[in-house]
């Protein structure tokens, strides 16, 4: 039928997200092993936005954790980039089939 009336994200600013992640998200979610991920989904950041503020908020992790969460974060955009050039690469092969000046192959 429609969209679930239930709220998915809190949309807010980082300001606002802090406030309301130490009135309320935390109290209730403080006991979950992956509230790194928690956290993102609640308020449609990024992980590095949702470690950063959680760290703001006192919640510590190991620097082993970060790096790795670095990593992952570099590895998309490198993947992301790729995928970007691999299709601006193949829209420009149509356009010049479609004007011929490239042969079918």
């Amino acid at each position: 039928m429609g969209r679930s009336l239930e709220q998915k994200r809190k949309r807010l600013k980082r300001k606002q997200r802090l406030k309301d992640a130490k009135k309320n998200w935390l109290t209730q979610t403080i006991t979950s092993k992956n509230i790194l991920p928690s956290y993102c989904q609640w308020y449609g950041v990024d992980k590095l936005c949702a470690l950063i503020e959680l760290e703001m908020l006192g919640h510590s992790f190991s620097e082993e954790y970060k790096q790795n969460i670095m990593k992952e974060i570099e590895e998309k955009r490198s993947q992301k980039k790729k995928h970007v050039k691999e299709n601006i690469n193949h829209i420009w092969r149509m356009i010049l089939i479609q004007t011929k000046c490239l042969p079918l192959s």
